[in-house]
Parts: structure tokens; sequence; C-alpha cells
């Protein structure tokens, strides 16, 4: 047993041998808003209330990436559509009891999950 418990994802940090168009790509297919901090050469933003943010490679990156980072989307749907008539290929969607999942890679071959929680059922009326 761990001496501790991860509580919560604090960042998710992609290292990218292209930060500029990674985060251009992140912003246009997905909604997610980086800056460019000057200071440092880095993108930063947030997602919800985790932090996001896209850093240079330090060396050429491994293929494939051993991380997937799972986004949680209102209507899985509509950001399928989205992502289709902007040339996003989607590699396969899942359906399950509590939710929808749809998986694509971002221009750099990093994995990307979509999730869209399932809708709980309607309670009869009394």
């Amino acid at each position: 047993m761990s001496a501790f418990e991860v509580e919560g994802v604090s960042a998710i940090m992609i290292y990218a041998e292209d930060p500029e168009r990674l985060a251009q790509w992140y912003e246009e297919q997905l909604g997610v808003v980086t800056r460019l901090d000057p200071s440092d050469g880095n993108y930063y933003g947030d997602v919800g209330d985790v932090h996001f943010g896209i850093y240079p490679a330090e060396e050429p990156l491994p293929r494939p990436r051993a991380v997937m980072v799972n986004y949680r989307v209102r209507d899985l749907s509509a950001a399928l559509r989205g992502l289709r008539e902007s040339g996003v290929a989607i590699e396969r969607t899942v359906d399950e009891s509590y939710g929808r999942f749809a998986y694509l890679r971002d221009p750099e071959g990093n994995p990307v999950e979509l999730y869209a929680p399932a809708e709980p059922p309607a309670e009869p009326p009394s």
C-alpha cells in the first residue's frame, strides 16, 4: 500500500517536437486555449481545473507515445462531426453503458481519448 493517495490531476504536460503547431491544433480542434509565455517559450492554459502545458521536447520523442489523456466533452457526436470536418481521423468509437468514447491522435502522434458520460435515465413522472 502506498504511503499517499493521488487526489486528482493537477496538470497535463505534453512534450512536442513542434510546440507552436501542436498548441494551434489543440485550440482549433479541441478548444484548449494556450498562450505562449515569452519568458520560457512554453504554451500554457487550463482544461477545467487542470493546468495544460505544451513544452518543447529536449530530444526526439519515441513512437508510439506511452501516455493518453482523456478529455471529457458534453456532446461527443458534435465533437466528432467538427473533428471530421477539419480532417481529423477518428480511429474508433466505443459505446459503454456509462458513456461514449472516441480515439484519435494529435499531429505529433499522441493518443487522445474523448469521453462523454451517459445521460442519467429520466425519472418517471410521479
